[in-house]
């Protein structure tokens, strides 16, 4: 009884491991194809290479360049052409769960080789384009130095024209100046030359009566503005230059000199 059991848990087991081999068998591994396995295209121009995934649904399909000086390739698999050359496109499986340490699945990749030609219509466009562009920056350099020349002339102008309008003004006012006060000095000279040309007054010119006279005219003191009698005894009290000698006849001439007779010999 017992040996027969365990040759019924002998075939149960085989039974067992055989339907475990075989469903690991039958699980499909996730892959991917592309429509190409080699491209070409000239550089400049674009080309989108097709991949397919098979049984990867938590898988995304990735695009790297291994040379993205000559040919890059976007999220979508549309590869560019950058310069003359050839380089591998690789296109791998990745998983979603990008917290994995290595997102990429493993013996999914495929390598496209992509071969740049030269492209000489775009070339010569290109060339075309870089002497505009080189010419069109040239003139603009060359604008902006005749404006900013044009501008410092100008400014140049400005500041010639400002200092020689002050240096006219200052030479103006130095001139009026001077010719202010080469007038005043004239003035002062031709009121000078008038004041020396008029003649110093005079004392009365009136002559000393002779001795037979003495008792007639008048004798004026110059320094008290008195007059007195020719026989009045104050006149000897006087200096010689003070006296002024009148005939009895220019009383009023006396007076209107502003003279004022003598109370003690009362003329």
């Amino acid at each position: 009884m017992k040996k027969q059991f365990t040759q019924k848990f002998k075939v149960l087991f085989l039974f067992t491991t055989l339907m475990l081999i075989s469903l690991t068998s039958c699980t499909p591994t996730p892959s991917i194809i592309t429509d190409n396995k080699s491209i070409e295209l000239k550089f400049g121009e674009t080309f989108n290479i097709i991949a397919t995934k098979h049984s990867a649904d938590d898988f995304n399909i990735k695009w790297e360049s291994q040379s993205p000086d000559i040919a890059t390739v976007d999220e979508n698999g549309v590869v560019t052409g950058i310069k003359q050359g050839t380089t591998s496109i690789e296109v791998f499986l990745s998983n979603n769960d990008t917290s994995l340490p290595e997102p990429k699945l493993k013996d999914s990749n495929i390598l496209v080789t992509a071969t740049v030609l030269d492209n000489p219509e775009l070339t010569a466009k290109l060339e075309a384009e870089r002497i505009e562009k080189e010419q069109a920056e040239v003139q603009r350099l060359e604008q902006e130095k005749i404006a900013k020349e044009q501008a410092e002339a100008q400014r140049l102008e400005q500041e010639r024209i400002a200092k020689e309008q002050a240096e006219a003004q200052r030479l103006e006012q130095e001139r009026i100046a001077k010719e202010n006060a080469n007038a005043q000095r004239v003035a002062q000279e031709k009121a000078a030359a008038v004041k020396a040309s008029k003649p110093a007054p005079q004392k009365p010119s009136v002559s000393a009566p002779s001795n037979n006279t003495t008792t007639s005219g008048y004798v004026a003191n110059l320094s008290t503005k008195k007059f007195h009698r020719s026989s009045c005894h104050e006149i000897n009290k006087m200096n010689e230059s003070n006296k002024g000698f009148y005939s009895s006849d220019q009383y009023q001439t006396i007076i209107n000199k502003g003279f004022v007779g003598c109370k003690k010999c009362s003329p």
